[in-house]
């Protein structure tokens, strides 16, 4: 099974594969162009990544590196008692790899360096075929070539110009590290260690037969079981990334990284009719006391999940679970996303043991009680199949009952009431790495109701009615807090309403959203703003 491989991956290795998929994913939600549905890793690789998060979550085995750690710091893996065990490449200058798992390790230094958040500003070059597959990273400091000489040369004129400025070397020089997975020639290797400076890391397989390693940087050997940092003879398990590994990363990277989308299913193909129906009554925010149901639903007589927010189980019929209550809610979530599957897929999606599993659905079926009629809202599974009352709902299926024509043709009431279910970001108190299971059902929340807002906004104001534009892009905002598209329509509100104040305030919002992304802002996005701020567009060309 894939998701064995993530075993190589553990700790907090897990922790930094998890958080720059989160990232990755974020950037692609917050530009994802109207009715479009971002693509979703195939069955295999989604499960890889739900074991690597649900790695990750555990807190003892997630301690990461402090934030001065250096740029050219790698993870190799964790000691007996889970700590990170760290090689700082450039500061060793020479490191080489001997042992069977020597490819895989090198592997797990490498993507170390894609996701670790201190590497971002060192360059990497990738030399052999083991490692062609690092490019899926689509990181701007990566190069992979196939053969040691088409980066030698390269590498020389490197440590030529940082030994000929020495001690004048600029604090803010971009580090390097050149990692080739075949042994070079004597030739090749003599002029490899010739070049090396301060700031530059050199990753090579150990010296073979009777050539002896200098005895300068670090030897690592590596096995499956144990690996060994001869300096400090430090003994620990290594993070390795096999082959099936190897390819879940591929596809899990061509996902998070590209800007291919498809159809979203709650955008109709059809064209939209003259004259959709416009709102019966502006829409007003109302507070909302924990644990009532939001006014839209009060009507329901039968047990509701609230997952557009903070996840509730409300209008239950049986006694609240005085442990696991989180976790049997999350039980509900997935039956309610998964009707008719049995308890080993249940097992396996929520990777929890089988007493564990066992348990909570006793306690969900206690807490969710039986309908007046004595029908048990979660009957026991004698068939083998796993489901609830069909009059269990959520008030996902509610939202998505209110857009059933698709968002571009449903009148705006329907879409005012849609938005009206949403109380925050889906799941908005899962912990990291918690509900990895949902991540593209999520994905497809949040797009859907940043859509919804968009679509809402744009026909208000149309009608010259501001006020209803900005409730509906300010309550997207709610569940897709950092979306662009959704910003940048709120600027170009609040500046048809000559609010100044809050066009500064959302245009910084947007630039310091470039600063720490490193992502360039939409061509759209820019005019927005220009508009906004000068009062029109700049001229492009002439």
């Amino acid at each position: 099974m894939v998701a064995l491989a993530a075993l190589g991956v553990s700790g907090a290795m897990a922790a930094l594969v998890a958080g720059a998929w989160v990232t990755r994913r974020r950037r692609q939600l917050d530009q994802r162009p109207l009715g479009r549905q971002l693509l979703h890793p195939d069955a295999s690789s989604s499960h890889f990544a739900q074991a690597i998060c649900h790695i990750a979550d555990r807190p003892a085995r997630r301690a990461l590196p402090e934030v001065d750690t250096a740029p050219t710091t790698v993870l190799v893996g964790e000691d007996s008692d889970g700590r990170s065990v760290l090689l700082d490449l450039a500061g060793a200058g020479v490191t080489t790899i001997e042992g069977d798992e020597a490819a895989d390790l090198m592997g797990a230094m490498v993507t170390s360096l894609a996701c670790a958040d201190w590497a971002a500003g060192t360059n990497v070059t990738v030399v052999g075929a083991d490692l062609a597959w690092v490019t899926s990273f689509d990181h701007p400091g990566f190069v992979h070539v196939d053969q040691l000489d088409e980066a030698l040369e390269g590498w020389m004129r490197s440590g030529a110009e940082r030994r000929r400025v020495g001690g004048d070397l600029d604090v803010d020089a971009v580090p390097e590290v050149l990692v080739v997975t075949d042994s070079p020639s004597a030739a090749q290797r003599a002029r490899l260690l010739e070049a090396l400076a301060p700031g530059m890391g050199l990753v090579l397989p150990a010296w073979k037969g009777s050539e002896r390693s200098p005895e300068v940087g670090e030897r690592v050997s590596a096995t499956v079981a144990e690996a060994h940092l001869k300096r400090g003879d430090t003994r620990f398990v290594p993070f390795l990334i096999g082959e099936p590994a190897r390819r879940a990363l591929v596809d899990l990277n061509r996902v998070v990284t590209g800007d291919d989308t498809t159809h979203a299913p709650w955008w109709s193909t059809d064209e939209p009719p003259d004259g959709i129906p416009t709102i019966h009554n502006r829409p007003t925010i109302t507070a909302r006391e924990e644990d009532e149901m939001p006014e839209l639903l009060t009507g329901t007589e039968h047990p509701v999940l609230l997952v557009l927010g903070t996840v509730e189980l409300l209008g239950t019929r049986g006694e609240s679970p005085s442990k696991a209550a989180k976790q049997c809610a999350e039980y509900c979530a997935w039956i309610l996303q998964h009707p008719g599957r049995t308890a080993p897929a249940m097992g396996q999606a929520l990777l929890v043991a089988e007493g564990t599993r066992r348990s909570n659905m006793s306690r969900l079926r206690t807490w969710l009680g039986a309908s007046s009629e004595g029908e048990p809202y979660l009957p026991d599974a004698y068939t083998g199949r796993i489901a609830l009352d069909a009059r269990v709902t959520s008030d996902w299926e509610h939202l998505q009952a209110r857009i059933a024509a698709g968002v571009n043709l449903t009148p705006s009431q329907g879409l005012v009431e849609a938005l009206e279910l949403v109380r925050g970001e889906p799941f908005a108190d899962a912990a990291p790495g918690q509900w990895h299971w949902a991540d593209t059902w999520r994905s497809d929340m949040v797009s859907t109701i940043r859509d919804i807002a968009l679509v809402l906004a744009e026909r208000s104001v149309q009608a010259g009615d501001a006020e209803t534009a900005r409730w509906a892009l300010k309550r997207g905002l709610v569940a897709a807090s950092d979306d662009e598209l959704l910003i940048s329509a709120l600027v170009s509100v609040e500046a048809s309403v000559g609010n100044r104040t809050e066009v500064d305030r959302w245009a910084v919002v947007l630039t310091r959203r470039v600063r720490e992304t490193g992502i360039d802002l939409l061509p759209e996005t820019v005019i927005a703003l220009q508009r906004a701020i000068e009062g029109r567009a700049r001229t492009r060309r002439v």
